[in-house]
């Protein structure tokens, strides 16, 4: 089933858009769960979705790991910050960012980091220096 989420872009439009959730993923070899989340924008195919992952680091913790556009006119759009706001109130854990290490071919790209800034910017998260992470408030 689709639910609906608004999101905000650059310009201060809005976006109406619709997402699944899929859950629980487990990859092969460390076996830790992924939440996948797909997101459409209104004028989007079936295969061209917002890619969003989140993976259980504990009962309390999900990292943001993935966050990939299907295509050029998903970016600008607020997707990601939405994706990220929506999963705290949605699964009620905190939310935390990848840190720059390349740890197990996971790590928080420039494009990553930016997303994280606004974030930042707008007093829904902290940078903590020590960990290399971004958390959610």
């Amino acid at each position: 089933m689709k639910n609906k989420l608004i999101t905000i872009g650059y310009n201060e439009q809005q976006y109406n858009c619709t997402y699944e959730i899929h859950y629980p993923i487990i990859e092969s070899g460390n076996m830790q769960e992924i939440i996948g989340i797909k997101l459409w924008l209104p004028n989007d195919d079936d295969i061209q979705y917002f890619d969003f992952q989140l993976t259980t680091i504990d009962n309390n913790i999900l990292k943001v790991t993935s966050m990939f556009a299907g295509n050029d006119y998903q970016r600008k759009k607020g997707i990601p910050e939405a994706l990220i706001l929506m999963s705290k109130s949605l699964f009620n854990k905190k939310i935390i960012s990848s840190s720059r290490s390349n740890i197990n071919a996971e790590f928080r790209n420039p494009a990553a980091t930016k997303v994280w800034k606004r974030l930042v910017h707008k007093g829904l998260a902290k940078y903590n220096k020590e960990k290399d992470i971004y958390e959610l408030n």
